[in-house]
């Protein structure tokens, strides 16, 4: 799959896709292990090649209008040279440019844990997703998705439950019990696992998304940031929209309602994201698939939703490139039959320099 940046819609602040994290903290050319690469990094070798391309286009026609006026030999063979070196300039950056473009496409296959909750039960969703899991990394799956607060079931619906019984429930990052064992998970299966947990942090509890690499260590973590008004007398705001470097390119990570927030998109794409994952246990179908589509649109990078009754993918074009939604129960009972699927897609992305650091 070619890379058309003349289709990528324009940004003033963001370039999105076309660049890469500066030391500054704004967008840059992307850079790639090659000197020569794809119409990201050339951007500004194009212009270049245009300005020489114009320039001998028309010292050519001078040339040629020289030639025609005075008769002179010497002036048809300049001219001759001048257009020679003008299309050899102009076809070489062009079939380098068309080369790298497919070079810097990588295919990666995702899997979202479609996982209903068994609500403040934390063995029983983790026993769970580990069967889900290794059943996912076994049919090819490297990175693996389940949905928000996956392990304590999004307990924060239960009206009834007390301060204590909730902190009871959430679970330190990285030195959790649950947490450790899907470190040990990850490395074992060799995949990156994103997991929605319910955070505990000294005296302070966060809706939080969590990145393992597939050596078992923690990339990095992001905490909800724009929380649902339900969800305010329970968890702090987090801040900012981190990417994470993997070998697949930069990972983002939204929560849920952060979907409906334009800045969450945008500031994960000036982070250099170049997958984003919707962890979500809220609102789905055709609402929410339209503000997935939206977001990726924006962002110009392709968006995996995830949720314990929905799977959604979108290109980098907000088009939907594919969809389960299984049934619209959000809870399960051990034993009931819906202990959880899995949705498998194998997503193209464009590799970020970074990805190795």
């Amino acid at each position: 799959m070619r890379i058309k940046p003349e289709v990528v819609p324009s940004f003033d602040k963001l370039r999105t896709v076309r660049g890469s994290r500066t030391a500054s903290g704004g967008i840059g050319p992307a850079e790639f292990p090659n000197s020569w690469n794809s119409r990201v990094v050339l951007s500004p070798i194009r212009k270049w090649q245009s300005i020489l391309f114009q320039g001998l286009s028309k010292f050519a026609s001078s040339l040629l209008f020289m030639s025609n006026c005075e008769r002179h030999e010497a002036h048809v063979l300049w001219a001759i040279i001048a257009l020679a070196a003008t299309f050899t300039l102009y076809g070489c950056g062009k079939n380098s440019d068309d080369h790298q473009s497919i070079a810097s496409i990588k295919q990666v296959r995702v899997a979202g844990i479609i996982l209903r909750w068994v609500p403040g039960d934390r063995e029983a969703n983790i026993s769970r997703t580990e069967e889900l899991i290794r059943q996912a990394a076994s049919k090819g799956a490297r990175i693996i998705c389940t949905p928000e607060s996956f392990l304590d079931g999004y307990s924060v619906r239960n009206p009834a439950l007390s301060r204590e019984a909730f902190r009871a429930l959430a679970e330190e990052i990285p030195s959790g019990q649950y947490f450790s064992r899907l470190q040990r998970l990850s490395d074992e299966c060799d995949v990156y696992l994103i997991v929605g947990l319910t955070e505990r942090a000294g005296d302070t509890i966060y809706n939080s998304a969590a990145l393992i690499g597939p050596d078992g260590v923690l990339r990095g973590k992001h905490r909800k940031n724009f929380l649902w008004y339900t969800e305010t007398d329970w968890y702090a705001a987090g801040e900012g929209f981190p990417a994470f470097a993997t070998e697949f390119g930069r990972i983002g990570m939204m929560i849920c309602s952060e979907r409906r927030e334009p800045r969450a998109i945008a500031q994960l794409v000036e982070n250099g994201a170049r997958i984003v994952f919707c962890l979500a246990g809220g609102g789905y179908g055709a609402e929410s698939d339209a503000m997935v589509s939206q977001r990726s649109s924006e962002g110009h990078v392709p968006l995996v939703f995830v949720h314990p009754v929905e799977f959604l993918v979108t290109g980098r074009d907000g088009r939907v490139l594919t969809r389960s939604l299984l049934g619209n129960e959000l809870d399960a009972l051990p034993g009931d039959g819906l202990e959880g699927e899995i949705r498998y897609y194998d997503l193209e992305v464009i590799l970020d320099t970074d990805a190795d650091d």
